[in-house]
């Protein structure tokens, strides 16, 4: 999701780019136009505002509202190879099973948590768990 709201971001800059063109464009061509001058000038001024509020609505949303933190951590934690984490398996009745640390990107489905172990010796070993109480903490 991140790279979609960076592709809006640079999109609305590029045209607020374009539409600065065009007016200065339109200004210094104006005996060519085919439309009047006051056309060109108000709708590249709308072109620059609509491009402003894209690119400033996408930036804040990643940078200014929870969702977009999430999808922020979430998207690191996909292009990085993981973030780094503790992960503490318990049984039904509260012991503690096990414990796991290390840099690794977890996923879950309906009825496991997995995520793949990254071993001293460069290996990576996976790690599926059912029917427990898993609580991943970052570190």
């Amino acid at each position: 999701m991140p790279i979609f709201i960076w592709v809006l971001a640079v999109i609305g800059f590029v045209g607020f780019v374009a539409s600065i063109v065009w007016f200065f464009w339109a200004v210094r061509n104006q005996a060519k136009l085919e439309f009047p001058l006051i056309a060109h000038l108000i709708a590249s001024i709308v072109v620059a505002l609509l491009a402003i509020a894209l690119s400033a609505g996408t930036l804040f949303w990643l940078y200014g509202t929870a969702p977009g933190q999430r999808e922020l951590k979430s998207f690191a934690s996909e292009t990085s190879g993981g973030l780094s984490r503790v992960v503490k398996v318990y049984d039904l009745q509260g012991d503690l099973i096990d414990t796991y640390e290390g840099t690794f990107d977890i996923q879950e489905d309906s009825s496991k948590v997995f995520f793949d172990l990254p071993q001293e010796d460069g290996s990576t070993k996976r790690v599926q768990i059912y029917n427990a109480t898993v609580i991943v903490e970052e570190q």
